[in-house]
Order: structure tokens, then C-alpha cells, then sequence
């Protein structure tokens, strides 16, 4: 399967070239936000902490406007502000930030008990840097796969499992990047809690492994979500 493969991948991309090895926490916060039948709000938030945990480092917020274009098939519009603090005295900026702008869709299905939801976004990049910013372009292809454990074996509340992973690929200007077409693959872990039908708790490991310039790095992060929708 899909989410097989890219887990295999991982493992495997781990084993052969990680060097470095960093570990932090993520809270995360996504709220949905119906405005009428076809159009929604979506926002979603991040704080992310330095390497072992040392205090916060990303701050993210990322509102944007969904259409609904079928019952299963979601589009969506939207901009991202990232602010990134930089651990390096020597440096002459002490925070970094990115603007982004996104466009994405977003489809769902069901095998048995099984749920899925895949989402394709392009992303268009304004990376502020040291030195010379930089614009680019960034696909993230994302797969989530939630069950239900509860003895009702359904997700309208209970204690559910939780399987996700994405891979980030550079489109444009990865010369100034990390100079490879593939950026990143972070999967994902974790149990989720359906409180009732308007939120919803989730907790795991989520392991990111990218490539840089000069070294790789395979980030080990302890991840909290709440998913709000109303």
C-alpha cells in the first residue's frame, strides 16, 4: 500500500544516511469553521520548540478559505506566516520569517473501518535567509489513516489509531535550499481520542528526516493536536 511504501522508505533512508539526530515537541491546533454549504474557514497553528526541547523556536499560523466540490473532495485556498528563531549569536538576524501562499485538495474515503484522507498542496515560498532571500515552490502529498478501537468501531466518539506520513518535494530554486528535488518525509504515529463531534484529541511520535546541503537530519518530535470543527 501507499502508506506502506513511504513507511518502508523511511526506515530505510534512516538507516543508510541520517547523521544528525534532533529531538522537540509540537502543539498543534486545526479548527474548521462552516460558513455556508460549500465554503468554510480553516486555520491551523503550530508552536514548535528548539532542540531538546530548549524553549520555543516556530511560531506558525495558517488561515485559508475552503470549497467544498463534491460531498468527498475539499479545495482550498490560504496563506502561511512562519517565525522561526535562530540559536546562533553569531548570526545577524535572531528570527527568520516565511510568508507563503497555498492552494491544495483535499479527498476522503472509507475501506471497512479503515479512514482515509489524502491532500496534494503547492505551496509558493518567501524564505527569508541570513543572507539573500529566496522564493520557491514546495508540493506536500499527505496521507492520514485513521481506525477506531473503541468497542463501537466507529469515529463518532472513542479512542481511535492513528497512521500518517508526508512528503515534501523542492519544485523551484532548490539550488538555494538544500539543493535536492526532495525536501523532507515526516510520518506519523499516534492515538487520537473523539471526544464528540465537534473535537478531537490526538497524541504521537512523529519523525521528520530531512536532507540539508552538508548534513541530513532525523528529527524525533512528540506531537499534541486539537482538531476543533464547527
Amino acid at each position: 500500500t501507499f502508506i506502506a511504501t513511504l513507511i518502508y522508505y523511511l526506515i530505510i533512508s534512516n538507516v543508510l544516511f541520517a547523521q544528525t539526530n534532533q529531538y522537540s515537541g509540537w502543539l498543534t491546533w486545526a479548527h474548521q469553521q462552516k460558513l455556508t454549504n460549500k465554503l468554510g474557514f480553516i486555520f491551523d497553528a503550530q508552536l514548535r520548540s528548539g532542540n531538546s526541547f530548549t524553549g520555543l523556536q516556530t511560531v506558525l499560523l495558517r488561515p485559508g478559505i475552503s470549497y467544498i466540490v463534491q460531498k468527498k473532495i475539499v479545495a482550498g485556498i490560504g496563506y502561511t506566516f512562519i517565525d522561526s528563531k535562530v540559536y546562533d549569536a553569531e548570526l545577524s538576524k535572531s528570527n527568520l520569517i516565511e510568508n507563503m501562499i497555498w492552494e491544495q485538495l483535499l479527498t476522503s474515503y472509507k475501506i471497512n473501518n479503515v479512514n482515509f484522507i489524502n491532500r496534494i498542496r503547492l505551496e509558493e515560498r518567501f524564505i527569508e535567509q541570513q543572507k539573500n532571500d529566496v522564493f520557491s515552490n514546495r508540493l506536500r502529498l499527505f496521507t492520514k489513516m485513521t481506525t477506531p478501537l473503541s468497542s463501537s468501531r466507529l469515529m463518532s466518539k472513542g479512542i481511535y489509531f492513528v497512521l500518517q506520513d508526508e512528503i515534501l518535494l523542492n519544485l523551484k530554486n532548490k539550488q538555494q535550499l538544500n539543493n535536492h528535488f526532495f525536501d523532507q518525509n515526516r510520518a506519523l504515529i499516534g492515538l487520537g481520542h473523539q471526544l464528540n463531534s465537534n473535537i478531537s484529541l490526538e497524541g504521537g511520535y512523529q519523525n521528520i528526516y530531512t536532507l540539508n546541503k552538508n548534513d541530513n537530519v532525523d528529527k524525533h518530535i512528540i506531537q499534541f493536536s486539537v482538531f476543533t470543527k464547527l
